[in-house]
């Protein structure tokens, strides 16, 4: 079984940084889902306990989605198309 203490022990950036960096990663690097749904739930549950209040409306933070993640994930689709079709 899995032990996933060293994600309880870092920061949420840090956690936030490895959920960045897995999107661009190629299908045999990619986390596992059990590890993504254990970072996310601890996002959650920081959130909960100490709001930051970064996205207080949903249009906040579909943008926010739109700027910071979607770029690199089409970058990350489109380069593996490429490869695959080459």
């Amino acid at each position: 079984m899995k032990t996933f203490e060293a994600f309880d022990n870092m920061n949420t950036e840090e956690l936030e940084e490895i959920l960045r960096q897995d999107i661009c990663v190629t299908t045999e690097e990619e986390l596992d889902q059990e590890t993504l749904l254990y970072i996310l739930s601890v996002l959650v549950a920081r959130e909960k306990e100490q709001p930051t209040v970064k996205y207080t409306d949903i249009t906040d933070a579909w943008t926010s989605f739109y700027q910071n993640f979607l770029p690199i994930a089409n970058k990350v689709a489109y380069s593996h198309e490429s490869f695959h079709n080459s």
